[in-house]
């Protein structure tokens, strides 16, 4: 199964974090701790997250995606 991977892109005040490929524990955590840092630096109204391109999200995988999304609320 091919590496997942991830683009964090920013439209206005909005960050868009695509996920590709398989959206493994690995590539979850390195996007997750990406994103936190560029919000930090920079800001940001709200975060995409965009998952069409994930060839299959487990639950454990869904989990972390869900952990992220906290992790963003929390930092406004």
């Amino acid at each position: 199964m091919p590496e997942g991977r991830y683009v964090i892109s920013r439209i206005g005040q909005t960050l868009v974090v695509t996920l590709e490929g398989a959206a493994d524990a690995g590539a979850l955590s390195a996007a997750s701790n990406a994103l936190a840092e560029i919000h930090a630096r920079h800001g940001a109204d709200s975060v995409v997250f965009e998952v069409s391109g994930c060839e299959v999200i487990d639950l454990d995988e869904f989990v972390k995606l869900q952990k992220a999304v906290h992790t963003m609320e929390w930092l406004g």
